[in-house]
């Protein structure tokens, strides 16, 4: 028989945030809804982007803590694997991890790679994980897509 009981489980959720955005709002908001363990993370290429950053993230006032890692030379997935298995996060037997990954839609192909192109790769990387669950958190930039 199977048992669903969820005593020794949590849902922690990671939201992938690029810049401070309406977009990464929208993918924030709905991580609140499914999870009270939130962590925001970005990577920042310089000192000056992680400033940048940290200012936006600041004037916000989520109460979502935000990491920032700043590298030139590691890629976001790369990235978003060394953080997981990180003792920062601290990670146990039992937990679920959640990872929402805010998605741009709009008509103008241009906006749609840069914005996605990402996403895949992401996707691929996590896949070696057990217990990781990915959401794409759609945001539609234009009113007339369909």
């Amino acid at each position: 028989m199977l048992e669903m009981s969820t005593d020794n489980y949590r849902n922690r959720v990671i939201v992938l945030i690029e810049n401070i955005d309406r977009m990464a709002v929208y993918a924030l908001q709905y991580a609140k809804l499914i999870s009270e363990d939130i962590i925001a993370l970005s990577l920042a290429v310089d000192k000056e982007m992680e400033n940048e950053l940290h200012s936006e993230w600041d004037k916000m006032n989520t109460g979502i803590p935000y990491i920032i890692c700043c590298s030139r030379n590691r890629g976001i997935t790369q990235l978003l694997n060394e953080f997981i298995t990180s003792p920062e996060y601290c990670y146990t037997s039992g937990d679920m991890i959640t990872v929402i990954l805010p998605q741009l839609f709009t008509n103008k192909r241009r906006h749609k790679f840069l914005y996605n192109g990402l996403i895949k790769f992401i996707d691929l990387s996590l896949l070696k994980h057990l217990n990781i669950a990915i959401t794409m958190v759609p945001y539609y930039l234009d009113e007339k897509l369909f």
